[in-house]
Order: structure tokens, then sequence, then C-alpha cells
């Protein structure tokens, strides 16, 4: 649909919203009253979407956000699929100790070199 509305054939990097939830309240936020949201993607979804962009746009990146994307019980998983399907993945992520097991989780996927989680600490 893309396609035939606006002409776009490539996407390059696919910024996906996974939830809206955070562990923080920061007043820079732009997420504001979402964050109370109950609303995500299931990881089936979630998915899904990353593969419609990969096959009819040549999605070659992948940016999980969330609010904060380590709340997201199935970010592994998705992040993983991403890997496997040759993207490049940055997660956005506020990086609070509390996340430890699930950044040990995401560090035993096989990243390349230059691919990053990318830190956006909060103040």
């Amino acid at each position: 649909m893309l396609k035939q509305i606006t002409g776009i054939t490539r996407v390059r990097m696919l910024y996906l919203q996974l939830q809206f939830a955070c562990n923080f309240r920061c007043k820079h936020c732009f997420h504001g009253r979402l964050l109370e949201s109950p609303v995500r993607y299931t990881p089936a979804d979630a998915i899904a979407m990353v593969e419609h962009f990969r096959l009819e746009y040549a999605l070659e990146a992948v940016t999980l956000l969330g609010g904060e994307p380590l709340l997201y019980p199935d970010v592994v998983a998705v992040a993983e699929h991403c890997k496997r399907a040759g993207l490049a993945v940055e997660i956005c992520t506020n990086g609070h100790h509390g996340f430890f097991g699930m950044i040990r989780a995401l560090v035993s996927i096989p990243w390349n070199r230059g691919e990053f989680c990318q830190a956006a600490w909060a103040t």
C-alpha cells in the first residue's frame, strides 16, 4: 500500500515501537501519557511487520523502541529474528541496571562488528 500511495519503494531503517511502557518518567520524554497505554505488538505482529518491510521494501536495519524496549517481554526473540534475517539491529534503551538479565540475553546474540545497543541515558 505504501508503494501505491507514496511511490516509496525502499525503506532502509524501521523504527519499531514495540510498546508504550517505561520504568522512568523523564520530564523531556515526548511519549507523555502514552506511557500509560497497555498497547503493545505481539511478537508475531512485530516479526510480521519486520518481514513485510524486509521483503517489500528491502529493509536493512531495525531500531527497537518501546518507551523502554527492555520492558517488552519478547525483545530478545524479536532482536534474534531480525539478526537471523540479516538486518542490523539497534535498541534504544535507558540501560537501567535492573535490565541486567535482559541485556545478558541480548549480548548472547551474534552481533556483527559495528552493531550496537545504544543507551539513551535518562537525566
